[in-house]
């Protein structure tokens, strides 16, 4: 992860007018392992990237990123563990249809189980036309 797409992501997930629409922040493309993984749950190939989407990093960390996650028995989501989850995907354990499997807007929707050797995320993708992007996260201590 580079410092300018760290730096570029801090800003994206602080940016001070939540009402403001942001375009997408491109992470970075889909590997075709991944792409084939997706294939076989039923999404079209096509080239995506992973991105964030800024209404669904507010909903990360207004759901999943503050200390009363650890009430839970969760730990909070931060801005690092959002840049890395196009490698966490890349090794999940297990990647299946989400439940419910289409969200509102038709989108289909992924559920992903990966760690890292110290935590264990779960992951909720929407796979829209051209990005795949994080709808919810959360983690666990291993």
């Amino acid at each position: 992860m580079t410092t300018r797409l760290l730096a570029n992501c801090r800003r994206f997930c602080t940016y001070r007018n939540r009402q403001a629409k942001q375009s997408p922040l491109v992470l970075k493309s889909l590997s075709g392992g991944i792409a084939a993984a997706l294939e076989t749950l039923g999404v079209k190939p096509r080239t995506r990237d992973f991105a964030l989407d800024h209404d669904y990093v507010l909903y990360i960390h207004d759901s999943h990123g503050l200390d009363k996650e650890r009430l839970r028995g969760q730990e909070p989501i931060t801005v690092e563990d959002l840049l890395k989850i196009g490698d966490l995907i890349k090794n999940a354990l297990s990647i299946k249809l989400g439940t419910p499997a289409r969200s509102r807007n038709g989108a289909m929707r992924i559920e992903a189980e990966a760690g890292d050797g110290v935590f264990v995320y779960r992951i909720v993708l929407e796979v829209r036309r051209r990005y795949v992007v994080p709808f919810t996260m959360y983690k666990r201590k291993k």
